[in-house]
Order: structure tokens, then C-alpha cells, then sequence
């Protein structure tokens, strides 16, 4: 090698070795509107949890993650969001779930007929039905248990805003009497909505607006209303824990009714089967008589 190019590529070395050492001492300007977009509620609630990268997902996750790229563009094979974020469910995992119960039944459906000795075409078929039905199997498991998770929540709102009526009569303000409230219990609904008023704190946004917001995520339209008075409570600007507390009894009088309307249409649909019960036991008990006294 000759002493230019050595002298050159020595050159080149020093050169870049010195630029990374003034770039790495010199303070880098911050960009105001990239943080600003990070204290948003979307985008904290998006960084609530660790980053997870492909390589730290759990095997369900993987799968879960490549059913979703392929069916979320499809309306019907969608899974239920709205109970996925009620219950806090990963979605990967459970897009993971329906497609290994899917893969399972369409395995299994199709191979015990083949083994059986019914050809391909039928089995097959039949394995396509039962994964398609396999496929919905976890997103009804949700439903059910957001419907009762739904339920837990209204009667939590009604307590939220009872707490707040409590909060203003004592003389707090009504954003102190919010945040106090979120602090009266350690229960999953109250954890929820103190998360929610945490992230509307840091994005400087309204406490009633996080909660409206959080009410159209989970589908809780008790929350919703909740969110609706407190913010009329705002802008008349006076005391009123009189009128939250009566629209708290409105609202607990309402569920209450809709409860007991669903306990009295419980009762009605048992006395078909009581009179199936009934009528089965005069016939186990008529007919040795009537074979006992026929001639025959």
C-alpha cells in the first residue's frame, strides 16, 4: 500500500472517529411536537405496556398477531374490540386463540371421518364447517363475560358519581372530587377510570372527556352518562352535589328496575320447563297403571 492511500485512509478514520465524538458531546434539540404527540392519551395508553417485539412474543402471540394482519379486513371475522378492551384482553392473543381453536377443529374434523374411511372431500368439508365455528368460539367466551363485566361497570359509575356528589358537598372542586372518587376503591372499574383521569392530567385534557372517551371504547353507556352530567355540572358553575346525587339515584333506580325486569322474564321462560317436568311425570306415572288394568 502506498503512504497516500495510507495517509488517506488514516485520514478518514480520524475524521469520522472525531465527528462521532462532537456529535455525541454536543446536546440534541428536542422536537416539541414529537413530545407534545406523546402525552397524548392515544398514544400513552398505546406505551402503557413494555414493548414487546416479535421476538418477545409467546408462540399464541405470533400466530394471534398473523390471523389479525389477515382477518381484520374483513368485517365478519373480526374479533369483538369493544369487550376486548373492557375485559383488557391482548388482541394478539386472542386472535391467537381463535385460530388455534379454529386449526384444531379443522385437523381434527377433517382427519377422524379420513381415518373412518369417508374419503377427503366430505371430511374436509365438514372440518371447514366446524373451524368456522371453532374460529367465533372465543369471541362468544368474551361476550359473555364483557356482558357481565358491563354490568359491574354501571353500577360502579353510579357509586363514581354518588362519590363525587360526596366530594363537591365536602367542598372540594369538581376536578379534585373526581380524582378524590377514583381513589375511594381498588377495584378494576375504579382502577380504570383512574388511569383515565391520569392520562387526561398529563395531556391537559378534561376529566369529563376521558371519561366519555373511555365510555365509547368500553361500551358503557352508564359511564357515558356519567361523563355527560359532571360536564353540564361544569359549565353551570355552582354546587350542585344535590342534582349529581339525585341523577346517581335516577340512574341506580334505573338499573335496579332493569335488573328486576330481567330476574321476573328468568322466572317466566322456567315454567315451560317445569311444565315439561310435570306433564313427563303424570305420563311415567299413568302409563304402568293403564298397562296394568288394559285386558291385554
Amino acid at each position: 500500500m502506498s503512504p497516500l492511500v495510507m495517509a488517506m485512509a488514516i485520514s478518514a478514520v480520524v475524521g469520522i472517529a472525531i465527528a462521532l465524538v462532537v456529535a455525541g458531546l454536543t446536546p440534541s434539540r428536542p422536537d416539541l411536537a414529537a413530545a407534545v404527540e406523546r402525552m397524548r392519551p392515544q398514544t400513552l395508553r398505546s406505551a402503557r405496556a413494555p414493548d414487546v417485539g416479535p421476538t418477545d412474543r409467546t408462540r399464541t402471540e405470533s400466530i394471534g398477531a398473523w390471523a389479525r394482519h389477515r382477518a381484520d379486513r374483513y368485517p365478519v371475522l373480526r374479533a369483538p374490540m369493544e369487550d376486548l378492551e373492557l375485559l383488557q384482553v391482548p388482541v394478539e392473543e386472542h386472535y391467537g386463540k381463535k385460530a388455534i381453536a379454529s386449526g384444531a377443529a379443522l385437523v381434527g374434523c377433517t382427519l377422524l371421518p379420513m381415518v373412518m374411511g369417508f374419503g377427503f372431500i366430505i371430511p374436509f368439508g365438514i372440518g371447514l364447517a366446524f373451524a368456522a365455528f371453532a374460529w367465533f368460539v372465543p369471541d362468544l367466551t368474551v361476550r359473555d363475560r364483557a356482558k357481565d363485566s358491563r354490568e359491574d361497570f354501571a353500577y360502579a359509575a353510579v357509586s363514581y358519581l354518588r362519590l363525587v356528589a360526596i366530594a363537591r358537598r365536602a367542598g372540594l372542586g369538581l376536578v379534585a372530587s373526581l380524582d378524590s372518587a377514583a381513589h375511594k376503591s381498588d377495584s378494576w372499574m375504579f382502577v380504570r377510570i383512574r388511569e383515565e383521569l391520569r392520562l387526561a392530567r398529563w395531556s391537559g385534557e378534561t376529566s369529563w372527556d376521558a371519561l366519555d372517551r373511555l365510555a365509547g371504547r368500553t361500551k358503557v353507556p352508564e359511564l357515558k352518562e356519567v361523563a355527560d352530567i359532571i360536564r353540564l355540572a361544569n359549565d353551570s358553575g355552582a354546587s350542585v352535589s344535590d342534582n349529581l346525587l339525585a341523577r346517581a339515584a335516577s340512574m341506580r333506580d334505573r338499573l335496579l328496575t332493569r335488573e328486576q325486569t330481567a330476574a321476573n322474564a328468568a322466572t317466566s321462560s322456567m315454567g315451560i320447563p317445569l311444565a315439561v317436568l310435570a306433564v313427563l311425570f303424570l305420563i311415567a306415572m299413568l302409563v304402568p297403571a293403564a298397562m296394568q288394568l288394559s285386558p291385554g
